[in-house]
C-alpha cells in the first residue's frame, strides 16, 4: 500500500534559525542570496540580542560569502559548517521537513505571507 503525500510548493525560500535557547526565526524570501542571508542574520540577532549565537549551516554558497561572514562577525554570530553532502549531520533538516508540511498548506490557504515576512515563534 502506498500513501500519497501531497507535495506543496511555494514561491519562497525559507531561511530559518531554530533556537535551543532563545527565539527561533523564519524569514521568507524569493531567492536565497548572500544579501537575504544577511537580513536573516539581522533578524536572528534582533530576536536574540544577548549571548552567543552558534549557527549550524550547510554549504550553501551564500553562507560562505565574504559579505555574509563579515556581517555575521559584526553581529557576533558564529557559523559551524556541516561536511559537504552530509544533510544527516544538520539536526534541523528533520524539523524543516515537518515544518514545511505544516506551514505550506497554510501559506497557500491564506496567501498572506509576503516575501519580507518574518515569523517569530514564541
Amino acid at each position: 500500500m502506498e500513501i500519497e503525500k501531497p507535495q506543496v510548493t511555494v514561491p519562497w525560500k525559507t531561511i530559518g534559525f531554530y533556537a535551543l535557547l532563545g527565539r527561533s526565526t523564519l524569514t521568507f524570501r524569493e531567492r536565497t542570496t548572500k544579501e537575504s542571508i544577511c537580513v536573516a542574520l539581522e533578524a536572528i540577532r534582533e530576536q536574540n540580542p544577548i549571548g552567543r549565537i552558534l549557527l549550524i549551516a550547510d554549504n550553501d554558497g551564500g553562507h560562505h560569502a565574504k559579505l555574509t561572514q563579515q556581517w555575521a562577525d559584526e553581529l557576533g554570530i558564529e557559523f559551524v559548517f556541516v561536511p559537504p553532502s552530509s544533510p544527516n549531520f544538520n539536526a534541523i533538516e528533520p524539523l524543516w521537513k515537518c515544518l514545511k508540511r505544516k506551514i505550506s498548506p497554510e501559506i497557500l490557504r491564506t496567501k498572506s505571507i509576503s516575501n519580507s515576512s518574518l515569523l517569530t515563534p514564541s
